[in-house]
């Protein structure tokens, strides 16, 4: 009787053993670790700082002398000043559409459009905006001082000039017949008989005036969306041309030829790049292209990267002198140099 109890209470154990031990439920595999955030990682070298003063591109900007200077925010319709060294910013106080500026030590501010439909090139004299109308589209502009400037046209004759501080403009005949870009021109003067101006891929030069031009030898990019998008002479002999693809020339004969610069960058044939560059004389330059702001102090023959900006574009720089430097991105950001 004992064992029979004892085999019934062991089968209903075992029977209850086996009905209450649920079958494991097949799992999923753990989900792989979430993807690290993307930092927007600026790196500087000493001397330079960052600021953020409008969440717009900058396209432009021009130094008055130490203390005042000025940025261009197209979307925005505004050109910001500040008067203590770029430590202020304020917006000023009228419509200002503008893709390239530029300055005199007087105050005076000159801007371009460069847009196909407007044909005027704008001047702001102490707060007080006034426009002189081309029939031309002006795309970049240079002073010599207060009253002599020129702007270079998208379009034939290629030129235009001022003599009284851009109250009235007259059309140059510069000779090339040629003359005329659907992306972009830009121009430079050492002086009154000497200069470079581009147009496409094409770089001209002068040493007899506005009126005298001629072809540079240059193996510039072959891409049609790629454009020369600076020029500068340094010295009578010496000078530079920057392509939209980061490649960069120089010439040691006035422009007559250019050879290529070697450069620590990556190139594009995208079109949507921008190449700017300043030399501050034959040894010392600034350069900025895509992400990067690079100094040469040898001539160009060796280049340091100064300032790296992870996620955003370095549009143009500007230096008033060895102390003094500024360059804007596409995100409303402006990069100051003081040394």
């Amino acid at each position: 009787m004992n064992k029979l109890i004892c085999l019934v209470i062991l089968s209903l154990l075992f029977s209850c053993s086996k009905t209450d031990t649920p079958t494991p439920t097949p799992q999923p595999p753990p989900l792989p670790p979430p993807p690290p955030l993307i930092v927007d990682s600026v790196e500087m070298k000493t001397g330079w700082s960052k600021l953020q003063v409008a969440n717009t591109l900058l396209s432009d900007v021009t130094w008055i002398d130490a203390n005042r200077l000025a940025i261009t925010a197209p979307y925005y319709r505004k050109i910001y000043s500040s008067a203590d060294g770029g430590i202020n910013w304020s917006p000023l106080p009228h419509y200002a559409y503008g893709v390239n500026l530029t300055s005199r030590p007087s105050g005076r501010l000159y801007w371009t459009v460069g847009d196909a439909s407007i044909t005027w090139i704008y001047r702001d004299r102490n707060g007080v905006p006034d426009s002189a109308n081309l029939n031309k589209v002006a795309a970049d502009m240079v002073f010599l001082d207060d009253s002599t400037g020129y702007a270079s046209l998208t379009s034939a004759p290629g030129l235009a000039q001022t003599h009284n501080g851009g109250d009235t403009w007259e059309l140059v005949a510069t000779g090339p017949t040629n003359f005329g870009s659907p992306f972009y021109s830009t121009l430079f003067f050492l002086d009154s008989t000497k200069g470079l101006m581009s147009f496409d891929r094409k770089v001209y030069y002068t040493n007899q005036g506005i009126s005298n031009w001629h072809q540079s030898t240059i193996s510039a990019p072959s891409t049609f969306n790629v454009y020369c998008s600076k020029v500068q002479m340094v010295s009578p002999n010496l000078a530079y041309a920057g392509f939209s693809d980061g490649s960069l020339f120089r010439s040691i004969d006035s422009g007559k030829s250019f050879t290529p610069v070697q450069l620590p960058l990556t190139k594009s044939t995208s079109g949507q790049e921008w190449l700017d560059f300043q030399f501050l004389d034959s040894n010392n330059g600034y350069l900025c292209f895509v992400n990067l702001i690079l100094q040469t102090t040898d001539g160009g023959n060796k280049w340091d990267t100064v300032v790296y900006d992870k996620k955003r574009k370095i549009i143009e720089l500007e230096f008033l002198d060895t102390h003094h430097g500024a360059a804007v991105t596409d995100s409303g950001k402006v990069f100051m140099f003081k040394n």
